[in-house]
Formats: C-alpha cells, sequence, structure tokens
C-alpha cells in the first residue's frame, strides 16, 4: 500500500525502505544512550553542562592535617593536554590533564599533602584513582596503572602516589589531575578552578598549564 500523499509504487517502496534504516539508527541511538548514561557517562552526574562535572563523589573524610603543597607536574614526566573547564559535549572537564609521552608506569606525584581517601576503580571513568583530602579540599589523580599508596596512609606533598596508565574513560595514557572543595551547604565536594584556587599549604600562583618535564629530564 502506498504512503499518504507518496506517489506509490516503486518509489513507496523506496521510501519505507530508506526509512527503516533511519528509525533503526535512531532507536538504536537511543537505547545507547540509556545504557551509556546507565553507565559511567558524566552526563549521568545531573549537573549542567556548563558545570563542571562533578560526579564521582568521595565520601568527607573531615580529615584536618599538615599542610604541604608543591607546585609540580603530578607525572614525573609529561606535558599539558587538556584544560579546566573545556566543553566536552554534555559535559565540562572538571581537570586538568597531562599527557605522559604514552608511557605506562610513570610515577604520579600529589601536588597536595594529607590524607589517601581512596584508592579504587572510580564508577565516574577515571579509572584507578587517587584521591587525598585534606582542610576540606580533595585531589583527584585518575587513569592510573597501579597504586603507591593505600586508603588511610598520610603523604606530603610530592610523594609517588601511583603510576601512570590508561584505566576508565581515556584515550591515551595520561593523568587526570583535579581539585575539589568541600561545600557545606550542598554536603558535597566541587571541582576548582587550580589557576584560581588555592590549596592548603599553597601560598603563591601555580601556573599549571605551563608545567612540562620532558623524557631525558626525567628526575
Amino acid at each position: 500500500m502506498s504512503a499518504p500523499d507518496s506517489p506509490g509504487g516503486c518509489e513507496s517502496f523506496g521510501l519505507a525502505v530508506l526509512a527503516f534504516p533511519v528509525l533503526f539508527v535512531v532507536s538504536c541511538g537511543l537505547c545507547f544512550g540509556v545504557f551509556f548514561l546507565g553507565t559511567s557517562s558524566p552526563s549521568s552526574a545531573g549537573s549542567s553542562s556548563d558545570d563542571p562535572y562533578s560526579g564521582g563523589q568521595v565520601p568527607y573524610d573531615n580529615y584536618q592535617g599538615e599542610e604541604s603543597f608543591a607546585c609540580l607536574l603530578p607525572p614525573a614526566i609529561g606535558y599539558l593536554t587538556d584544560r579546566y573547564g573545556v566543553p566536552r559535549g554534555d559535559y565540562t572537564h572538571g581537570g586538568i590533564d597531562y599527557g605522559c609521552y604514552m608511557l605506562i608506569g610513570v610515577p604520579v606525584r600529589t601536588p597536595m599533602g594529607g590524607k589517601v581517601v581512596y584508592t579504587d576503580l572510580s564508577p565516574a571513568g577515571y579509572g584507578k584513582l587517587v584521591v587525598i583530602e585534606n582542610q576540606g579540599w580533595q585531589v583527584y589523580l585518575g587513569h592510573n596503572s597501579s597504586y603507591a599508596v593505600a586508603v588511610g596512609d598520610l603523604v606530603s606533598a610530592g610523594e609517588i602516589v601511583a603510576y601512570t596508565g590508561n584505566t576508565g574513560q581515556s584515550t591515551g595514557p595520561h593523568v587526570h589531575f583535579e581539585e575539589r572543595k568541600w561545600n557545606e551547604q550542598t554536603q558535597s565536594f566541587s571541582p576548582q578552578n587550580p589557576l584560581t584556587s588555592y590549596l592548603p599549604g599553597q601560598t603563591d600562583f601555580c601556573d599549571w598549564y605551563s608545567l612540562q618535564v620532558e623524557q631525558e629530564n626525567e628526575p
């Protein structure tokens, strides 16, 4: 039978054949979208696309310890690959990414001293994640291949806490570095711009975007 307002015959059949794959693709796309949202898609956090992604919350430990800070590149060797606040489709990047010359196993150092409150596979796409907390601040170091610390350990700025990897939602070996601050009103942590925020123990501006260590200059 011809479709309404169509010439009919072979042309009508052709339209039906063309319409089927379109409907199939749209339907599958919707199914895939639902599946993706149900796994570790950043859009599952519930925040608007204008806000930095704040999913994968690690519970507040309320650790208040000695301050220590070092303006250093988290991977022992590496370079900037992505900045804070960059739009990524339906969410906004909440941290800074540093490439490590596609190397697995490069030492990852923490810029902030404090208590290790998380060493596990992140449900939000950060892969093997280390989180360090102090005085209402948390530092995320994600996509590692392995850990050098355990939950409950106390670390100082500059200490090795993990080794670079390509775990989680990652397109290549790198370190995702992120600063989050506790908000009493919302009872949650929210990402902060590292260029405008000061971690405990930090007294001077740190230009996180200019940090770089060449392979031959590995300490």
